[in-house]
């Protein structure tokens, strides 16, 4: 029997066990505590959503108490709070000037929240493709910081799950879990057959009370990007969005069976290489049953040992298989979630995360890779472009010279000296910096690479990279040179440049008629014009809404002077002053409010309202 691991090593990241199939683990955290109310789950559509909305004032309190009242003032959110509400004396405001102090206080604020959004911090912490480094940094501290499940909820789960009593379909099931996480823990078991396996059990209400959270971030991102300038640097939306797809991947875990398998297909016939198999009989969309693997982490290997350099060389191997030969990552592989289990034999556990790599894209990292072994800047800038989407216009010389200035902080450097992590930082900045969104499956994998690049580092540093790589280098460039890859290539850019000779004269034509027709328009767009055509609307519309106001308020003065009321009259024109001055009213509000109410004349989605009232009664 290979030998179990139960307790994790310091300095390795303490949410796995090494013996665990899938899971994460909670652990004590260096800030100080804090203590959250409960609210008690409602049932119903309008008690669903007034806990909605009392969750709601309840992540504005938190925001208010960690120094962004003024960030709620500008984007309206203060009434929410009440006229009353006054944050804390030791909430100093914090500075938009200072990222590092800001970025410390969302992961506090994240904290307090609870399990959804620590999790959307520990998502955010892969994503140095949409967030600048300073807040990957902070975000990277986040733990998931939950008590276990009761073993009842966990019964209920399993036996509600797979419809069977816990005793018939386990032989055995060890109460105490063997990890916890805010999404569900892990739990090892004996199945009738004497399999050992372990069991993966999601929290009771945590899809509702995800989707509740989701919905409250929607109708937050979308009032702070309508009202606050500066939010449109970060794209919170498109933050917003990216956690709901990964958050949706991992609490279904039939997903994750999914990724199990595709692993365990990939690497097959492959004897270094393995991955628990999934128990399909016991598994379900909250409950995940996979094999046991019992085995030795990587940090408990003797640095530099014969051993270690052997057992670094078959994860740089299946890395290079993972990325270059089938496109599918495991996108977290630190070392609690690849094991040893056997002087050659490596096994992967946990995939909640991974990432596709399509064809594609496996060319433009093998180009960027060409590009910058040989220093050719222009094909790192232009390889940089076709990975990304430009979020606005980029000036190819700046890119060019801040490319060259990465590369020139590296160049003169030997390949062992290197800092991936840092280079692979300094890249994904520069392409922030000039509005470049990269696709989420780089940022994804960047993050494995230098996870794995750090575990092999660890066991073996004074191995040599560039010498331990080159084989799988020579076989990358061999393989994209290779006479059929060159053939395909040549015959795929003849059929595009025959269809783009057919095509031109036929457009040409037509931008010739349109030319002589006079049906050619020219549109000019400036950025600066377009607001001042909208605020000198909204100004207009404040301006007449106002004098409507103003001759409301003295036609109501008039018809009161000439009110001459008798008792058993009909109060006449009493009712119509008091009508003119109720609409009075309301028009001075809506010209004093008209910034908030139409803000830089954006479209406002009303779905995450309507799903604030849709929620179901079994939120649980």
């Amino acid at each position: 029997m290979r030998e179990d691991d139960d307790q994790p090593d310091e300095g390795d990241a303490p949410d796995e066990g090494a013996d665990v199939g899938s899971g994460q683990q909670g652990s004590q955290h260096t800030e100080r505590p804090r203590r959250r109310r409960r609210r008690a789950p409602a049932t119903g559509v309008f008690s669903a959503a007034v806990n909605d909305i009392a969750r709601l004032r309840e992540i504005l309190v938190v925001l208010s108490r960690h120094g962004f009242h003024q960030f709620l003032k500008r984007g309206g959110l203060q009434q929410v709070l009440g006229p009353s509400y006054e944050p804390p004396p030791e909430a100093t405001a914090v500075d938009p000037s200072d990222p590092r102090g800001m970025a410390r206080r969302l992961r506090l604020v994240l904290e307090d929240l609870g399990p959804t959004f620590i999790k959307l911090g520990q998502v955010l912490s892969t994503r140095s493709d949409l967030l600048p480094q300073v807040y990957i940094q902070e975000f990277e501290k986040l733990q998931d910081k939950v008590p276990p499940m009761p073993f009842s909820d966990v019964r209920l789960q399993v036996e509600g799950g797979l419809g069977g009593r816990l005793e018939e379909l386990f032989a055995s099931f060890e109460e105490s879990p063997l990890a916890t996480a805010s999404i569900g823990q892990v739990h090892g078991a004996t199945l009738p057959d004497g399999r050992e396996v372990v069991v993966k059990v999601q929290r009771p209400g945590v899809s509702a009370q995800i989707r509740s959270d989701l919905d409250i971030l929607y109708v937050l991102s979308r009032l702070l990007q309508a009202t606050i300038e500066e939010m449109d640097i970060y794209s919170v939306g498109d933050i917003i969005r990216e956690f709901d797809q990964a958050i949706q991947q991992e609490i279904d875990f039939d997903n994750e069976a999914r990724n199990v398998r595709i692993f365990r297909k990939n690497f097959a016939g492959d004897p270094h290489v393995t991955a628990p198999e999934v128990i399909a009989e016991r598994s379900c969309k909250t409950v995940l049953t996979l094999e046991r693997l019992r085995g030795r982490k990587f940090t408990e290997l003797e640095p530099s040992s014969p051993e270690a350099s052997r057992l670094v060389f078959l994860l740089l191997e299946a890395t290079y298989r993972q990325i270059f030969e089938f496109g599918f990552v495991h996108a977290d592989p630190h070392p609690g979630n690849v094991l040893i289990l056997g002087p050659e034999e490596l096994g992967f556990i946990d995939f909640g995360l991974v990432c596709r790599i399509s064809r594609a894209q496996q060319d433009d990292v093998i180009t960027l890779f060409l590009s910058v072994l040989s220093g050719d800047v222009d094909g790192i800038a232009r390889t940089l472009l076709r990975m990304g989407v430009p979020r606005g216009r980029v000036s190819l010389s700046a890119f060019r010279r801040e490319v060259a200035r990465v590369r020139d902080k590296y160049i003169n450097l030997h390949l062992n000296e290197v800092d991936v992590a840092a280079f692979s930082t300094e890249a994904m900045d520069a392409a922030m910096r000039f509005q470049i969104k990269l696709n989420p499956e780089y940022a994804l994998l960047v993050k494995a690479t230098v996870t794995i690049e750090g575990i092999m580092r660890r066991a073996d540093p004074a191995m040599d990279l560039l010498a331990t790589a080159q084989p799988f280098a020579r076989k990358m460039i061999l393989d994209r040179y290779s006479s059929r890859n060159v053939l395909q290539g040549v015959l795929s850019g003849a059929m595009s440049l025959g269809g783009f000779l057919r095509d031109v004269p036929q457009q040409l034509d037509q931008v010739l008629m349109d030319l002589e027709s006079g049906t050619v328009a020219v549109n000019v767009k400036h950025r600066q014009l377009d607001a001042l055509g909208t605020h000198l609307s909204a100004l207009g519309t404040r301006l007449c809404l106002g004098m409507l106001g103003s001759a409301l308020v003295l036609g109501a003065c008039v018809m009161l002077a000439q009110l001459d009321y008798r008792p058993g009259d009909f109060p006449l024109l009493l009712v119509a002053a008091l009508l003119a001055l109720f609409v009075a009213v309301g028009v001075g509000a809506a010209a004093l409010l008209w910034p908030f109410l139409t803000p830089r004349a954006r479209r406002v989605r009303v779905s995450p309202f309507l799903n604030l009232l849709r929620r179901k009664s079994n939120r649980g």
